[in-house]
């Protein structure tokens, strides 16, 4: 940083030079920093990718069981009407919706219900049908699955021009199996709710994971001190080897890794320079006595 703060301070600093400079600064940090740095970067890395998949998964998981609590309550209310209908025959309309009405109040929904056509024949929120912002006819595609591919229930996802909302279908069956009219269930605020619903998530996992990431932060330091001190054990000792008569005191390292071998190869270094330096003292020595 001092070196950063001076560079730019200077007055022929120039921006072309920046590549120059960052080389130099690069150059300059020292290799116990980078270790540490690289420690840290990846316990962040790795808390910061677990917590993204974390949401994602959790996420997932809440809109699965959102989605299959509403397939289940339309197949609840589906099972309500096929009991409550069963003398009713086919044709007989008003008898059916006066049947899901009932069921329909006591549940609080929203909802729709259309003949065996497709047609529209009565609904809970009429005003958007009379403004024709949906066609009275259903869902093609619902239709098709529950129709076509005789599926009991279909989850969909709807749009009012810009405004989106979910909503499911389900066929209504007499005693002969024969369908007799669709359900359909719109979740006109289920945007809001799911978005409030992760928006509510993305701040928990925040707030959890980082008190996490300081934490690991912490001790990522702390393990990084501890695996760069043999570093600087060695420097230190480097500093202070010399070739006078004083002995020079060989390291001792337990483990027989990379460090240890640094440091094996360290005191065979010691035990050179000590021959030499002796070789070297009596050269000298029968250098003085012929003179």
């Amino acid at each position: 940083m001092v070196y950063l703060s001076q560079t730019i301070g200077k007055k022929s600093f120039r921006l072309r030079n920046i590549k120059y400079h960052f080389r130099i600064l690069m150059d300059n940090i020292q290799y116990s920093t980078r270790i540490q740095s690289l420690v840290i970067l990846s316990v962040i890395s790795g808390i910061l990718i677990s917590g993204g998949i974390a949401f994602l998964s959790i996420n997932n998981q809440l809109e699965n069981s959102i989605i299959n609590s509403r397939l289940q309550f339309i197949s609840e209310i589906s099972k309500k009407m096929e009991r409550s209908i069963s003398s009713v025959q086919e044709g007989h309309e008003e008898k059916i919706i006066d049947k899901l009405t009932s069921i329909a109040n006591a549940t609080v929904t929203n909802f729709n219900l259309f003949d065996k056509n497709g047609k529209l024949l009565y609904s809970s929120q009429p005003r958007i049908y009379n403004m024709q912002l949906i066609s009275d006819y259903i869902n093609p595609d619902a239709y098709k699955e529950l129709k076509t591919l005789r599926k009991a229930e279909s989850y969909f996802e709807e749009r009012v021009g810009e405004f989106k909302f979910k909503s499911v279908y389900s066929a209504i069956k007499n005693d002969e199996y024969k369908t007799i009219a669709y359900l359909n269930i719109p979740y006109y605020a289920s945007q809001k709710e799911a978005l409030a619903s992760k928006n509510f998530l993305l701040n928990t996992i925040l707030n959890i994971y980082t008190i996490i990431i300081i934490i690991f932060g912490f001790l990522s330091v702390i393990v990084s001190r501890k695996i760069t001190e043999p570093l600087a054990i060695v420097r230190q000792k480097l500093a202070s080897t010399q070739l006078t008569n004083k002995i020079n005191e060989p390291l001792f390292w337990e483990r027989n890794d990379e460090i240890g071998l640094l440091i094996k190869e360290y005191n065979h270094m010691l035990i050179k320079l000590e021959q030499n330096a002796q070789h070297l003292r009596d050269a000298e020595r029968e250098s003085a006595w012929r003179e």
